[in-house]
């Protein structure tokens, strides 16, 4: 077995403790006046996005497969593009906390698949599609809403902020493999794959309910939060 999973792994864990800032990994900062401008916003915006990339590299790590890991990411690049795009032109926005709140279950949801149901089928690798495509739908709802609040309402701006979004989702998953690679090459023969993929999808389930948590208790928090402050 490949090495590369152990890769995944580590990188997972990395995530992880840069998501100890959940609310953080979603602000987008500064603002756009050029296309340049507004598909950096895009980059950063996804290398940031904690929960975004943890989706992403567990089902990368769950297809196993090059070509079927890129089916399934065009598959989560097409819902969130979808909705990004219609729910910034159509002005419709939903509540942050409770969508970013479903990303992280996404997120669990993937390392569950890969410890206890990974599909072996065709027919299982169609369920999983679909359930990939739906929940690109919701993070693009989600990256919509923060794109709204950053006031960007442009059809070039919000296209280029889409592009930066895939071009910063396929950097990160393109360096992951690389460092896989990297690693297998070091030490061929040397990782069991089985094992790596079995601690990633242990990684993925751990981040996604940490990251929930956090957020759930955040929301709870706040007005508590709020209160004292007005108060002082």
């Amino acid at each position: 077995m490949s090495a590369r999973f152990l890769a995944f792994f580590f990188v997972i864990g990395a995530l992880l403790l840069g998501a100890a800032t959940p609310a953080a990994a979603h602000d987008i900062t500064g603002t756009g006046d050029s296309i340049p401008e507004f598909l950096w916003m895009g980059v950063e915006h996804m290398v940031l996005g904690f929960d975004h990339l943890l989706f992403a590299l567990g089902v990368v790590l769950l297809a196993g497969q090059v070509r079927r890991a890129a089916g399934l990411i065009s598959l989560f690049a097409l819902g969130h593009s979808v909705t990004l795009i219609a729910a910034t032109l159509a002005e419709v926005s939903v509540s942050p906390r409770r969508v970013d709140i479903i990303i992280a279950l996404s997120v669990a949801f993937v390392g569950v698949v890969g410890l206890f149901a990974r599909p072996r089928t065709p027919a299982h690798w169609r369920w999983f599609g679909a359930a990939v495509l739906v929940f690109g739908l919701i993070h693009g709802l989600g990256l919509s809403t923060r794109l709204q609040q950053a006031d960007v309402s442009s059809v070039s701006g919000i296209l280029a902020f889409n592009v930066g979004i895939e071009l910063g989702q396929l950097a990160v998953i393109a360096a992951c493999v690389l460092v896989g690679r990297l690693v297998a090459y070091v030490a061929p023969g040397k990782v069991p794959g089985r094992m790596a993929r079995r601690l990633g999808n242990v990684g993925l389930v751990l981040a996604g309910l940490v990251l929930a948590g956090l957020l759930v208790a955040q929301r709870w928090t706040e007005p508590v939060t709020n209160a004292l402050a007005n108060a002082v």
